[in-house]
């Protein structure tokens, strides 16, 4: 396990993202927004790995228990 921050999402790290996909079984994309950063991942992934989604879009920060929960019911 282990986790990928982007210092910006323009350009699109789409190199290192395709490489990540490649070394995993699963990514788990926590946002908040109704998942557009999600779907950039699953393009690039391209099949390599499973993506899922952690998506908040209600204006609040998303808890670490919210991800801690998503985590374990992905994994």
């Amino acid at each position: 396990m282990g986790i990928f921050r982007p210092q910006t999402i323009w350009p699109f790290p789409e190199k290192a993202v395709a490489e990540l996909a490649k070394a995993c079984k699963k990514l788990l994309v926590a946002e908040m927004n109704y998942g557009q950063l999600l779907l950039e991942v699953q393009r690039v992934a391209a099949g390599c790995c499973e993506v899922v989604g952690c998506l908040q879009a209600d204006g609040e920060l998303t808890k670490p228990e919210t991800i801690l929960n998503k985590i374990r019911e992905v994994y």
